[in-house]
């Protein structure tokens, strides 16, 4: 079935925030700007995708985990995006309620 391989959303913001991070400790980039010019995205893209290590990171770890496992997730990239901003506690109380079924160890 088409789309059955396709990477899971919220990997792939994972993946790219590993990515833009590196690039900007390696001085790589100087500013997010710049950083948008080199990937070919807009600053606003660079600034929701950089919003991940504003999360608590303890739900960060458990995402990378399944990630790193290739579990399956349909937890999509706007949800988490979204839990930025929101207290340390509401974030556990999410991941505790939506990633209960996805098992990393």
């Amino acid at each position: 079935m088409a789309g059955e391989d396709r990477e899971p959303g919220v990997y792939r913001l994972l993946r790219q925030a590993k990515v833009f991070r590196e690039l900007l400790d390696a001085r790589e980039v100087e500013t997010r700007a710049d950083l948008a010019r080199r990937m070919g995205v807009s600053r606003a893209r660079v600034t929701q995708v950089m919003g991940v290590w504003r999360l608590h990171r303890p739900v960060v770890e458990h995402l990378r985990a399944m990630a790193a496992r290739g579990a399956p997730c349909d937890v999509g990239e706007h949800e988490v995006r979204a839990l930025v901003g929101r207290s340390e506690v509401e974030q556990d109380r999410w991941a505790r309620k939506r990633l209960a079924g996805y098992h990393v160890g």
